[in-house]
């Protein structure tokens, strides 16, 4: 008999860099939702951070939608919900949203000066900030 194993861990995205724009534009709002690539980007003080908004039980594109009297990221498929922060606000998932690091554009990366990418794969704490550049 041959024996299989399973991981139960979170659903994971491809890893790659997106480019989410020019930081000019993008620092005029506090949050911007960018529904094609399951990113929700925020400013506060400290400056910007990245958060997925695909689940990590299926990776399906999460709504933001009330539900309750409460804002939550709603999967289309499963009961997976989760509240504005990321943390999971009921099952079937059991892990939070990752939050993600930024970058602006380099050699490395391409693409014009002073645009915003996200690095999805390369998980930061929920507390990280990218300073905004002045």
């Amino acid at each position: 008999m041959l024996a299989t194993a399973c991981f139960w861990g979170p659903k994971k995205r491809p890893v790659g860099f997106l480019n989410l724009g020019p930081v000019a534009q993008l620092a005029q709002h506090d949050e911007t939702f960018f529904s094609d690539l399951e990113i929700l980007l925020r400013r506060d003080a400290g400056g910007f951070y990245a958060m997925s908004t695909a689940c990590t039980y299926d990776l399906s594109g999460l709504i933001y939608s009330e539900r309750d009297g409460k804002l939550l990221w709603r999967s289309q498929y499963t009961e997976s919900a989760y509240n504005s922060d990321g943390t999971v606000a009921h099952g079937p998932t059991k892990y939070p949203l990752p939050f993600y690091k930024l970058e602006l554009a380099s050699g490395t990366i391409g693409g014009p000066p002073d645009t915003l990418f996200v690095e999805v794969g390369v998980e930061r704490p929920a507390s990280w900030r990218l300073p905004v550049p002045k």
